[in-house]
């Protein structure tokens, strides 16, 4: 029995767009789950295991509840709950991105190549950084023209980015219209370059995510990088 099956059974309707942010959803938990296990950050600032442990199974189960409330409002094609719930999840994973980069910066003085050194410090980067893109991928989906409904039903707000594409006469991209592979492009090259690079950010909130998501980016790979150069020699 396929998706929509189930949908129809329950009485709602799959929504079209739900399934993407789904998965990247989906991929943003496993990532986080690996960073609470795996993060020597962690070990680094555990005054007490157990608290610690505790707060970190908290924030992944928020996170989980979300995403799972989200399948369900998808499934029953609540455009209106699954947006506020992506919100939610959203919100939730920016403070937790916050808290892992303060949590990062704070353990630097920590770091030597016994406890926590340089390759360890790289993969609590590598981690935080990867949650960066994926996390602010989502928000930019979101946020862009009112959302994926409102520019799947042909009744786009105002729009907070500016694709080449959109801004260009191309010959075979008359119709093209943004995927969520174009939003993780420009979350990739702001967490990379700090900056959208060939996309242009119009509104004032989209603008102040992008600055957001390059000061995180900035504050892992220039402070900690120089870090670890240090440490290596």
């Amino acid at each position: 029995m396929g998706v929509r099956s189930l949908a129809r059974r329950a009485g709602g309707r799959v929504l079209p767009f739900g399934g993407q942010a789904l998965g990247i959803m989906l991929a943003h938990v496993l990532l986080t789950g690996l960073g609470s296990r795996s993060m020597t950050v962690n070990q680094l600032l555990a005054e007490d295991p157990d608290v610690d442990l505790l707060a970190a199974r908290l924030e992944l189960a928020s996170l989980a509840v979300m995403l799972t409330l989200a399948l369900c409002f998808w499934l029953l094609g609540r455009r209106r709950a699954f947006r506020r719930t992506v919100l939610v999840y959203l919100s939730i994973a920016v403070l937790s991105l916050l808290m892992d980069c303060i949590s990062l910066v704070s353990t630097l003085g920590e770091r030597t190549m016994g406890t926590g050194g340089a390759f360890q410090l790289m993969w609590d980067a590598g981690l935080t950084w990867s949650a960066n893109v994926l996390t602010f991928a989502i928000w930019y989906w979101f946020l862009d023209q009112g959302g994926p409904d409102r520019r799947g039903r042909g009744e786009p707000e105002r729009p907070d980015f500016a694709f080449p594409q959109q801004t260009g006469e191309f010959p075979g991209w008359e119709r093209w219209a943004p995927q969520p592979l174009d939003y993780l492009f420009v979350a990739f090259n702001t967490s990379t370059a700090f900056s959208p690079t060939d996309t242009l950010v119009l509104s004032h909130r989209a603008k102040v995510l992008n600055m957001l998501q390059a000061l995180v980016s900035l504050v892992i790979v220039a402070m900690l990088a120089a870090r670890v150069v240090n440490m290596i020699q």
